[in-house]
């Protein structure tokens, strides 16, 4: 899997029409693209052929500060996706080259129990990430 690390200082981030705001402090934006694999595929004669399978889907993970309020939205948005089967398919797109497109919430963040934590970690899927740099 590689790993791609972005200052959101000094990145633009959007996630579908949301300018991104309030991230936590001394965070970076971390994006993991899937590692390329390969299968092999045997012929009727005995041979194999190795075929190469350049994957692009990989995951996008973006920390906000706990008072953002786009945790609110986002958290609407996986409720949604959760309950009501409604998948909000999302474009994320960091800086002026790398784009994510069919994108959604992962999984659900880390809210804490009876305390309020200072940073919310958000995770995106993604089936197709380009030109992470």
């Amino acid at each position: 899997m590689s790993t791609y690390i972005y200052d959101p200082k000094k990145v633009t981030v959007t996630v579908g029409l949301d300018l991104v705001s309030g991230f936590a402090k001394d965070q970076m934006v971390e994006v993991f693209r899937n590692r390329e694999s390969a299968y092999s595929i045997d012929g009727i004669t005995g041979s194999s052929i190795h075929v190469p399978v350049k994957s692009r889907s990989g995951m996008i993970r973006i920390h906000l500060h706990h008072n953002s309020p786009l945790n609110k939205k986002w958290e609407y948005s996986l409720y949604r996706q959760e309950n009501e089967q409604s998948f909000e398919r999302l474009f994320i797109k960091i800086g002026d080259r790398l784009t994510a497109a069919k994108c959604l919430i992962s999984r659900l963040p880390n809210q804490g129990f009876g305390r309020k934590t200072p940073m919310i970690t958000w995770e995106f899927s993604s089936l197709e990430i380009n030109n992470a740099r």
